[in-house]
């Protein structure tokens, strides 16, 4: 008798759980790459920006 009950619950639950899922989206993560001088940082939460420095030429080592 508690077996039929546990089961009941465990399918309501399931059946709430698949209404609710799909509407959870997780937002789009980007990475932004761009080199020293030729590009611009964007401003997002989700965005993770990567600038490449320019290295000075070094000609006597």
């Amino acid at each position: 008798m508690i077996a039929m009950s546990m089961n009941r619950e465990i399918e309501a639950l399931k059946k709430r759980l698949a209404r609710v899922a799909p509407i959870a989206k997780p937002p789009k993560l980007s990475m932004n790459v761009y080199q020293e001088g030729q590009g611009e940082p964007i401003e997002s939460p989700w965005v993770l920006n990567l600038m490449v420095e320019n290295r000075p030429i070094q000609e006597d080592i």
